[in-house]
Order: C-alpha cells, then sequence, then structure tokens
C-alpha cells in the first residue's frame, strides 16, 4: 500500500510539473501575441486547447478533437490520482463519476468532443475513450 501511495504521488507530480510546463507556454504566447511561430513550438493537446481558449482556427479539426480528448483524459486521470492520494485508496480501487467531480474545476467530468464514451477504470489503470486513436500516451 505504501508503495502505491508512492507511485500515485509520483504520478501526481509529473501530471502537476506537466501542466506547469503548458501554463508557462502559454504566459510565454501571451508575453509574445505578435509571434505565431510559437504555437507550432506546443504539443498538439496544448495547441487545441490554446487554440479553443482563444477562439483561434485549427488547421486539422481532427487532430484537435483528439487532442481535446487526450486533454481530458489526462485530467479525468489527476482526478483519480487526487481521489486516491486524499483517501487513501489502492490502484485496484473503484470509483464513480461522483467521486471525481470535487477533483475536477468545473464540478463535472469533461465529455470526448467527438461524442465517445469515457470508461474511468480502477485508479492504477488509465481512463479510456471509446474511439480509436483517443487514449493516453503509454
Amino acid at each position: 500500500m505504501r508503495g502505491d501511495k508512492q507511485q500515485l504521488a509520483t504520478q501526481l507530480q509529473t501530471a502537476q510539473s506537466q501542466a506547469q510546463g503548458a501554463q508557462a507556454q502559454v504566459q510565454a504566447l501571451r508575453a509574445n501575441p505578435g509571434q505565431p511561430a510559437a504555437l507550432g513550438q506546443l504539443s498538439p493537446a496544448a495547441q487545441a486547447a490554446f487554440a479553443a481558449r482563444y477562439g483561434l482556427a485549427v488547421t486539422n479539426s481532427e487532430q484537435a478533437i483528439t487532442a481535446a480528448c487526450i486533454n481530458n483524459l489526462r485530467l479525468i486521470d489527476g482526478a483519480k490520482q487526487q481521489w486516491a492520494l486524499d483517501h487513501q485508496k489502492p490502484a485496484s480501487a473503484l470509483l464513480t463519476a461522483a467521486d471525481l467531480t470535487p477533483y475536477v474545476k468545473s464540478n463535472a467530468l469533461p465529455v470526448c468532443p467527438a461524442g465517445g464514451v469515457y470508461t474511468l477504470n480502477p485508479v492504477g489503470l488509465a481512463p479510456i475513450c471509446n474511439i480509436p486513436g483517443h487514449a493516453l500516451p503509454r
């Protein structure tokens, strides 16, 4: 159980550092709005999130939808990890959407922009979308 807790803590730290990196990239873009080439330095998921937030056109809408779905899966996974840490649950613990909503900013789980269905899975397994290609990288 101690090992599971350490693993969850490590995963949480990784997710938080990735989020901080994306925030730093967005802040850099805000500081230099006249440099459209900077958008190409972001990952596809960050590009889609940035474009959606600021109403920019994305060149490949299918890619943007996939990136947005993957970002949603990351949010769900982060909420799962935080829930498990807060409630001292093992990797095999099952949870519900109601368990996770307090850990999501909007108090509602995100939905796949392509209409896919998310499966939460136990804490130790990544959430999945039923649309092929909409999956967290391993």
